[in-house]
């Protein structure tokens, strides 16, 4: 098997990620297995990663983004998530 190359590793991540869009989420730190519970407790949904502390990025397909949306939206207004701006959709081009 090959080596993976950090080139490599950045083209594997654009292939995965086409079609998607991603929100990145910043939670009180206590509170990360918490949402990420209510994530992956709604099936297929949204993937979700966490980088550091309380900072997540959420990731779902462009056709669910309005589900994400609304939950994400019901988390901030009932546990004090903050919702940062979307990253930007990553389209077929």
């Amino acid at each position: 098997m090959g080596r993976v190359t950090e080139s490599s590793e950045r083209h594997f991540v654009k292939d995965a990620s086409r079609g998607m869009v991603a929100f990145r989420v910043e939670v009180d730190p206590r509170e990360v297995v918490f949402v990420k519970s209510i994530v992956e407790a709604s099936e297929g949904l949204a993937s979700i990663f966490a980088e550091s502390g309380g900072s997540l990025t959420i990731a779902t397909p462009e056709t669910r983004r309005a589900s994400l949306v609304e939950l994400l939206e019901d988390l901030a207004r009932h546990h004090g998530v903050h919702v940062c701006d979307p990253l930007p959709a990553r389209g077929a081009a």
